[in-house]
């Protein structure tokens, strides 16, 4: 697996645990978020789909997931730099942002949302998932 597919499921998987964790009663409506959120982006694109998430940031499942892809967006060498790295605000860095750091973002955003699905679906307490440690035991690489 390349080193960046690694660092995507790693830290999807970290993601996931925290938000099993944060949203106890609500992560139904965080799993719910994560398989329509690729649709609003097809649909909008990537600012649109990010503008929405923020201004429904009340609610717990969808500052979770901004936050979440906020995290990964905008990363530094982990191995390698999100396509805003450094950058405060996700949707400020986007709208300023050239339309190849778009183009990625997008391909980016799609990425780890569609592993933070998958992992997401599988049932809390199940261990590893292809080659990724569970936290409680050994934490990711």
């Amino acid at each position: 697996m390349r080193p960046l597919a690694q660092a995507r499921q790693a830290r999807a998987w970290d993601a996931v645990a925290e938000a099993r964790k944060g949203l106890p009663s609500e992560f139904d409506g965080y799993t719910n978020l994560l398989k329509s959120f690729p649709g609003l982006v097809q649909a909008g694109g990537l600012g649109p789909a990010l503008a929405f998430l923020k201004v429904k940031r009340e609610h717990a499942p969808y500052a979770t997931l901004y936050g979440q892809l906020s995290a990964w967006l905008t990363r530094t060498a982990d191995p390698v730099a999100g396509p805003y790295e450094g950058e405060g605000d996700l949707l400020e860095a986007v709208c300023a942002g050239s339309s190849a750091a778009y183009r990625r973002a997008t391909a980016e955003a799609l990425a780890f949302v569609d592993e933070l699905r998958d992992l997401a679906g599988i049932p809390e307490g199940t261990g590893s998932r292809a080659g990724v440690p569970d936290p409680g035991e050994g934490g990711a690489p």
